[in-house]
């Protein structure tokens, strides 16, 4: 392998969520695959879509989303609510929604990349979102080694389109018993998450487990999600000997 050169950066790409970036070196590595995890409600598919976005408006970056789960038309109603008009991209050739059943997947990974190799070189798309893996994973309930390669070769596909993307997963992220998992070690970074109970309020709080290449901070931050979407206390620490410890 080839040595970096001494004052080697790798390149970064922008989440879109102020304050997040300043967590992870400046942004996330390009080409990269990172993990989303937390439970429901904890502001995962708001960030994925704000990365999307950030992507299309702000570094002429098109886009593409692939839901196991909700319909084009869930997904564009909750970006609508932050004025987020990915309609008008999809007019313009830019942004690309695609609603798959797992197995539908599987068959695209069977084949090299199908339908979405193809849509991400036509479309010149370079981010990308999978929500939620989850889904995927659940048809392998009973099979352990069968969605270990299977999750080898799904990831080894998102690598190989040269993408930087979002993978979701919607197994709940715990602040007292992190336990990893499959698709931790397949991925190029993992971001938690969290909706935790203080003082007998909620506070929105979001933490990076790892970041491959970069030097991370360690802290819980808060984080506040309004009409423009989320944004990060990046200066702020959460004070999780005080929290409940659990999502929701």
């Amino acid at each position: 392998m080839d040595e970096q050169p001494e004052n080697y950066a790798p390149e970064r790409v922008t989440t879109g969520v102020p304050g997040l970036d300043e967590l992870v070196g400046g942004g996330l590595l390009r080409r990269s695959i990172t993990l989303v995890g937390g439970d429901s409600g904890t502001g995962k598919t708001t960030f994925c879509l704000q990365f999307l976005y950030s992507g299309l408006t702000e570094c002429g970056e098109n886009g593409l989303f692939i839901s196991f789960s909700e319909q084009r038309e869930e997904i564009y109603q909750t970006a609508g609510t932050f004025g987020w008009n990915f309609e008008e991209f999809e007019r313009q050739g830019r942004f690309v929604f695609f609603n798959y059943q797992p197995k539908d997947l599987m068959d695209i990974v069977a084949q090299g990349g199908g339908t979405i190799r193809d849509t991400i070189e036509s479309f010149n798309i370079s981010r990308v979102v999978l929500d939620p893996l989850t889904s995927f994973s659940l048809m392998f309930e009973k099979d352990a080694y069968r969605e270990q390669q299977t999750l080898l070769e799904l990831f080894q596909l998102l690598h190989d389109l040269g993408c930087t993307t979002l993978v979701v997963s919607d197994e709940p992220a715990r602040l007292d018993n992190y336990t990893s998992k499959r698709a931790d070690f397949l991925s190029d970074g993992i971001i938690h998450f969290y909706h935790l109970r203080e003082k007998g309020a909620r506070i929105r709080a979001v933490e990076v487990i790892k970041m491959r290449d970069t030097k991370i901070s360690e802290n819980v931050c808060p984080m506040v999600l309004d009409e423009n979407g989320l944004s990060v206390l990046c200066d702020q620490t959460v004070d999780v000997s005080n929290t409940a410890g659990t999502p929701l």
